[in-house]
Parts: C-alpha cells; sequence; structure tokens
C-alpha cells in the first residue's frame, strides 16, 4: 500500500470533512469502483481510505483492466482489487450501495490509440454498471464529460447542461464523444424507466496530485517536458481555452451528486473562473518551474500526428448555475496563475 502524500492527505481529509459536515456520508456503505486505478479512482479511494482510518463502515472493491498498466500498489489494504475488464459480464460481487462507474480511457492520446475499446466501454461497460445498480438499487454516479458539447458556438459559452452540442460523429475523437454521448442516453432510458438514483458528471478538466506524467493530458505533458529537461511544445497556435477544477474540489462535489437522494442528477463540473488559453497556461507552468530551478521555455511546432487538431474545441467554459442551485457545490480554488 503505497502512502498518501500530504496534499493528497490533506485534501483527501477536506473533502470527507465537508462531507461530514453535510451530514450525507453514510453510516454503512459498500461501494463499488470501476476504472479505479485512473486519476479519479484514485482519488476516491484517497477518500475512501481515510474513511475507514477514521472508523467508518465503509467497505470498497475496486475494478480495473489495467489496460494502461498495474497501479494496484495505490489501492489500501483492506480494499479488494479485481482485475477485470467491465465490457465481459460481471462476476457476483455481493451487493453494493454506491457505485462509481470512472472506467473510460479519457486521455486524447490513449483514445487516439484505443478507439474501438474507448466506444466499446463506454457501451457495454455501462450498461452492465446500470444493469448492476438497478438490481441492487444503489445509488450510481457516471462520469461523462465535457466533451459531449463538441466545439460550443460562442453563444453558448459558457455553456449550460441544456446544450446539445456541436459534435461530429466521425473523425479521431468521436469515439470518446459519442461513447460519452451514448452512456448519457442509457442512463437517461434506465432513469425513466426504473426510477434509479442516477448521478450524471460533465467534468471540465480535472487537475491535481494523483496525475501520472504519462497521463497524455496537457499538465502532465507539460511537467514531463519540464522533469525531463525539454522546453514546453505547443501543438497549436495556443489560442484554445479550457477551464480547470482542481480535483479536491470536483471529488467533493461528484461525491455530493452520489450521496445526494434526488434520482436524477446531471451537472457541469468545474471551474468557470479558471479558464485559460494553452499558451498563458504553458507560460504559467514554464515561469512557475523556472522559479524552482527547472529550465524550460515555451515553442511552437507543428504535430507529426495529422488527425492532432481535428475537431480540437476553441473554447470551454462550463456554465455551473445548476448544480451550485440544486445541490449547493461550486469550485472554491482557482487556478494559480
Amino acid at each position: 500500500m503505497a502512502a498518501l502524500s500530504k496534499i493528497e492527505l490533506e485534501d483527501a481529509l477536506k473533502v470527507l470533512d465537508s462531507l461530514e459536515a453535510q451530514d450525507i456520508f453514510p453510516s454503512k456503505s459498500r461501494w463499488l469502483i470501476t476504472g479505479a486505478s485512473g486519476f479519479l479512482g484514485s482519488q476516491f479511494l484517497n477518500v475512501l481510505r481515510v474513511a475507514k482510518e477514521r472508523g467508518l463502515n465503509c467497505e470498497v472493491v475496486a475494478i480495473d483492466s489495467n489496460i494502461r498498466g498495474d497501479y494496484r500498489e495505490w489501492y489500501f489494504d483492506d480494499c479488494e482489487f479485481l482485475e477485470f475488464d467491465i465490457t465481459n459480464p460481471w462476476p457476483d460481487l455481493g451487493s453494493f450501495t454506491h457505485i462509481l462507474h470512472l472506467a473510460s480511457i479519457a486521455s486524447p492520446i490513449y483514445y487516439r490509440q484505443f478507439p474501438l475499446e474507448t466506444l466499446h466501454s463506454n457501451y457495454e461497460g455501462t450498461k452492465n454498471a446500470l444493469e448492476a445498480a438497478r438490481t441492487q438499487e444503489a445509488r450510481l454516479l457516471l462520469m461523462s464529460s465535457s466533451e459531449i458539447y463538441g466545439d460550443p458556438t460562442l453563444e453558448n459559452i459558457p455553456t449550460t447542461e441544456n446544450y446539445r452540442g456541436n459534435v461530429s460523429s466521425i473523425g479521431p475523437r468521436a469515439c470518446y464523444d459519442e461513447g460519452k454521448r451514448v452512456m448519457e442516453t442509457l442512463a437517461w432510458i434506465y432513469s425513466d424507466k426504473y426510477d434509479m438514483n442516477i448521478s450524471i458528471a460533465r467534468p471540465f478538466n480535472f487537475y491535481g496530485p494523483g496525475m501520472r506524467l504519462d497521463d497524455g493530458r496537457v499538465l502532465p505533458d507539460m511537467f514531463n517536458s519540464i522533469i525531463a529537461g525539454n522546453d514546453i511544445i505547443l501543438y497549436s497556435d495556443g489560442k484554445p481555452t479550457r477551464s480547470f477544477c482542481y480535483v479536491s474540489d470536483a471529488i467533493q462535489g461528484l461525491f455530493t451528486m452520489v450521496l445526494s437522494k434526488q434520482n436524477w442528477k446531471l451537472y457541469n463540473v468545474g471551474n468557470p473562473a479558471s479558464e485559460i488559453s494553452m499558451l498563458d497556461l504553458a507560460l504559467t507552468v514554464a515561469r512557475e518551474a523556472n522559479v524552482l530551478g527547472w529550465e524550460s521555455s515555451v515553442k511552437f511546432e507543428i504535430s507529426e500526428e495529422p488527425n492532432y487538431l481535428i475537431n480540437n474545441p476553441q473554447r470551454r467554459v462550463p456554465d455551473t448555475t445548476l448544480i451550485k442551485g440544486e445541490i449547493a457545490w461550486e469550485a472554491k480554488i482557482d487556478l494559480p496563475l
């Protein structure tokens, strides 16, 4: 079992304290986490780990296919781990009170490499998770994506949950975008037909400790370049923007969603105050690295991958009015600039 870093422990305790202050963390629970070896899976595990250490009665079963490597050393000692492909029929794992369905390849560099696996996991894996939640009457959290909006038109930025999207069903990003859209459709059908407690989160660029350097997303890529002694390379003109949400804020919101008694919840989860262009982000990271003694600058290059910029959204900013109004959550930690 790997020890939590100081900041990971502080973040996990802060999330748990918030949930207990709201009096919504159950006195007894059994959790199933799919995709538990990923970035978000590790953050949920951290909170459940400190909950158990605090004496709360919660059991945890973690599932991951380990398609991107074996990270089971992250799991705490009495967390049951199963290496398993969730698109296959699920074995009998007992009953659960809460299911966190996180399994999906989320990094562009990897879903372009595994497009069929990405689409398959978002359909078959989600259907299996929905069936498990239905038969066990468990509360279910599904991780969708802000990618389902595609490239929003200017009048739809910040983007609300009722925006239908400007998305291409073909191209190198479509396996992920359309996979998440069909996930949401499946969830709506199950909720409408069976009156289930289902939460759907549309995350906007979560970041924080626990991200792997080989993650393939923008911030780990930048850090990886710096640690390797290289410059930060931008393969675009640097003008596209994203809104970044610190992971402890996000996890607190996601726990609040799945612990809420309200049956149908579909929310943007992000920080609209932390929109930044890729150029400004790269310059900020390089500047802070230089302060710490790492020499790095920002350079522009053309990617060797011909599909790199196809259907790449220009702006991504959430409207979080709905989640704030219905479950009183909003991000509190802004991106340090």
